[in-house]
């Protein structure tokens, strides 16, 4: 799914890191981002962080979707 109109990438990006917490050290390998990197997006320290840093995280949401609960 990707950000709606009215969402911004980085809200997006926060969004999915949150339904993801507990998982960020396998969200972190498997994007290259580093582990403070994406705790720091997902708490909003980091608030502008590098196209790098949010292309690499939204390739990574794209090729593994969260799973609705049954």
């Amino acid at each position: 799914m990707l950000p709606s109109k009215t969402t911004n990438l980085l809200e997006y990006v926060q969004d999915q890191l949150n339904e993801r917490k507990g998982i960020w050290s396998q969200t972190s390998l498997s994007s290259g981002v580093p582990y403070s990197t994406i705790a720091h997006i997902a708490q909003g320290v980091t608030a502008n962080p590098r196209v790098k840093t949010i292309q690499a995280l939204l390739e990574y949401f794209h090729a593994k979707p969260i799973k609705p609960a049954k």
